[in-house]
């Protein structure tokens, strides 16, 4: 999802009847809005629905407009009522407009082939991507190396580098900041951010900085 004033929005989804499903976070108005051609749905997240009940009523808009589109309704399963609150909600607005702001300077800094910053629904964490030319093996196809940059807002939050395909050299680049790297999970560069606190625009970018310059070549092959 894209930032947007106040919020964030999904790509647009191409719909059979020629319109497109719409989709945006207002977590500033504390709502969902879903459109397509000239209907559009708002949904109060103060309500307290469940995930299942959320998914169902954005469905029905799509359904709408043609045939439906191929969903994985496990990804909405949980048909348990939700908890919204908006204190939360703007708290993680504001940091994620913080975070934004740091990763769209790396990106002016650093430059390349680079797609967001934008945010991964699944965890909330807001990031963007790094490209490079060489492609490398990935499952049944061939991927570019890259590296990824953002912030993880849960419960431990913190900044990550993932430079990929990973090298265990790259364990060997002194991390400025207090930063260390995390080799269990996942593998990459980790910035921890202090409890209630925040980090610097300028330190962020040269935490990143430091990942990007010293694996750049060696991903870039």
């Amino acid at each position: 999802m894209d930032p947007v004033p106040g919020g964030f929005a999904a790509t647009e989804t191409p719909l059979s009847d020629g319109t497109a499903l719409r989709s945006i976070i207002d977590i500033r108005g504390h709502k969902i809005i879903v459109a397509a051609g000239n209907q559009s749905l708002v949904l109060d997240m103060a309500d307290g629905r469940s995930p299942h009940a959320v998914g169902e009523a954005i469905m029905r808009v799509s359904d709408r407009h043609g045939e439906g589109v191929p969903v994985d309704q496990n990804r909405f399963a949980d048909g348990s009522p939700q908890t919204y609150e908006p204190l939360v909600a703007e708290a993680f607005l504001e940091s994620a407009a913080a975070a934004i702001g740091a990763l769209e300077a790396l990106i002016e800094e650093r430059g390349g082939e680079v797609v967001g910053p934008h945010l991964w629904p699944h965890g909330f964490d807001i990031a963007m991507e790094w490209f490079s030319r060489r492609l490398v093996p990935f499952e049944d196809s061939m991927t570019n190396a890259q590296i990824a940059t953002g912030w993880y807002p849960g419960e431990e939050s913190y900044i990550y580098v993932n430079p990929w395909p990973f090298d265990a050299s790259f364990t060997d680049i002194d991390l400025p900041g207090g930063g260390v790297w995390n080799l269990e999970g996942w593998q990459g560069a980790k910035l921890s951010v202090p409890p209630g606190g925040a980090l610097s625009t300028d330190l962020v970018i040269e935490f990143a900085g430091v990942v990007h310059d010293a694996t750049r070549s060696s991903l870039e092959g």
